[in-house]
């Protein structure tokens, strides 16, 4: 069921051409055009293939016009109309960094081999936390800790710290 429901997100949501993948409204399974994190999720999937990943990663994570911020990964790319970076009442999937974002998208990252890279989201959420502790989304640009404060899924960042080298 598993290898039949991957088939079929990257038949009917993968766009080859924006190398995204598009959620689907509607009994009609419109894709609607947005990059948004969840257009990148498909990277949490292990046997995602390697090509599709490395794409979403090179053309999309790494690049400072979409998802490459200073602090984490924005919940909506940077070239869309409707990114916002800091706290709006009814905009927050629409740029502030979540980090159960990174929990998912970081170790295929690390899978991929994109170590440096992953690691520097890492840390740079390492830092929002130490300054305004754990709380539900950070700005991306900024490192502004908003909205819930002692907000219990960023502590999915200690299972992102990789443990030093012995």
């Amino acid at each position: 069921r598993a290898q039949r429901t991957e088939a079929a997100l990257i038949e009917r949501c993968w766009d080859e051409r924006r190398g995204l993948f598009w959620d689907l409204a509607g009994r009609a399974e419109r894709q609607i055009e947005v990059s948004t994190w969840s257009s990148l999720a498909p990277l949490a999937l292990p046997s995602l293939p390697e090509e599709i990943g490395r794409r979403l990663v090179d053309e999309h994570l790494l690049n400072p016009s979409r998802y490459k911020t200073p602090f984490g990964i924005p919940s909506v790319s940077r070239d869309e109309p409707s990114f916002r970076a800091g706290f709006h009442l009814f905009r927050c999937w629409r740029g502030p960094a979540w980090i159960n974002t990174a929990w998912l998208l970081v170790p295929g990252m690390r899978r991929l081999g994109y170590d440096a890279e992953a690691n520097r989201i890492v840390e740079s959420l390492l830092t929002v936390v130490e300054r305004h502790g754990f709380r539900e989304y950070y700005n991306p640009l900024d490192g502004e800790g908003l909205a819930a404060r002692r907000f219990g899924w960023s502590t999915l960042l200690v299972d992102l710290v990789e443990p030093a080298p012995a």
